[in-house]
């Protein structure tokens, strides 16, 4: 039976954690152990679950608003691969966790196979319900917890929901003050579907290295992770261009 409460010492791990990382790895590491510990918890009979940190993409566009959320961060059990970080993907005005974005409260779907008319969802591969929390901080938000089950009605159990929102409470900590933006600041937008975007993510590796080695020559040189982040964001000014031109069609 799953307990309801995150044990006390793992607390205390993810506060060790957090003061002794460098600036660049604090981020990756802290979220990396408590979706290892989530996992455990919530799924501790490996059923088949998968748990991402979705993450708020930076304020564009003409209005400088956040347009889009990009999975960053992701941890699963068999049919999921362990580590989901490749297959991250943009999610948007048409994802359940873009819903809970932009109304702050938590979205839960025990059927996505009979819920999906009542909520948007954006479906990936062997999901059956799904839980999604916000991740709050002074009443702004900086993404969301989105956890994934290969079986109906996971999230029926009052101790797994207070669970996983305590898990989204704590995943808080992992990011800075800047990452978290007010409700006004939020104007989704809709994305492609997984499908769609793929073709896009496929190259995304060598997009990186290009980004590196163009830098580098403009004696502008950056790391991986500003590489990345750039990277991103240009995926995502195609992405919500090739939705436009989609609803165009």
């Amino acid at each position: 039976v799953t307990s309801g409460e995150i044990p006390a010492e793992f607390y205390a791990r993810v506060f060790v954690a957090r003061a002794t990382m460098t600036d660049s790895l604090r981020f990756w590491s802290t979220c990396n152990l408590i979706l290892q510990q989530a996992l455990g918890q919530l799924d501790p009979d490996r059923q088949g679950m998968s748990i991402w940190v979705v993450k708020c993409m930076p304020p564009s566009g003409p209005y400088n608003k956040v347009r889009s959320l990009r999975e960053i961060v992701g941890q699963g059990t068999h049919p999921w691969s362990g580590n989901l970080e490749q297959q991250a993907m943009f999610l948007g005005a048409e994802s359940l966790a873009g819903n809970v974005v932009t109304l702050c409260r938590p979205g839960i779907i025990e059927n996505l196979d009979e819920e999906h008319n009542l909520m948007p969802a954006a479906r990936v591969d062997f999901e059956k319900s799904a839980a999604i929390y916000p991740i709050l901080y002074e009443g702004r938000i900086a993404g969301v917890l989105l956890i994934s089950s290969t079986e109906y009605n996971h999230f029926l159990l009052q101790t797994r929901t207070t669970l996983a929102q305590s898990y989204a409470d704590l995943i808080a900590l992992s990011f800075e003050e800047n990452d978290f933006y007010a409700p006004e600041d939020i104007a989704l937008c809709v994305m492609p579907s997984h499908h769609e975007q793929k073709q896009y993510f496929a190259k995304f590796r060598r997009l990186i290295a290009d980004t590196m080695i163009v830098a580098a020559s403009n004696n502008r040189p950056v790391n991986n992770i500003e590489a990345d982040q750039i990277v991103w964001q240009r995926l995502e000014e195609k992405l919500l261009q090739l939705s436009i031109d989609n609803k165009m069609l």
